[in-house]
């Protein structure tokens, strides 16, 4: 997911999940669902958001592997 958070900060300028705290942080982690509808996003490229997502997916049998990213 690492690779994600750095993918989802080059591309529109902020980290997907924010906190006031360490804890706080996680819960965003657990909790906050991604919009690709925003304003921030009209810029960006459809394939570029589907593979966010699929970087950033919670469920790791969904998530993408590192060599799965470097294959798309």
């Amino acid at each position: 997911m690492g690779a994600g958070v750095l993918l989802h900060a080059l591309l529109i300028g902020i980290l997907p999940f924010r906190g006031e705290s360490v804890k706080a942080m996680f819960e965003a982690i657990k909790l906050v669902q991604l919009d690709f509808h925003s304003e921030n996003w009209q810029s960006i490229s459809g394939p570029a958001k589907d593979l966010l997502s699929r970087m950033l997916s919670r469920d790791v049998e969904k998530r993408l592997s590192p060599q799965e990213v470097l294959s798309e």
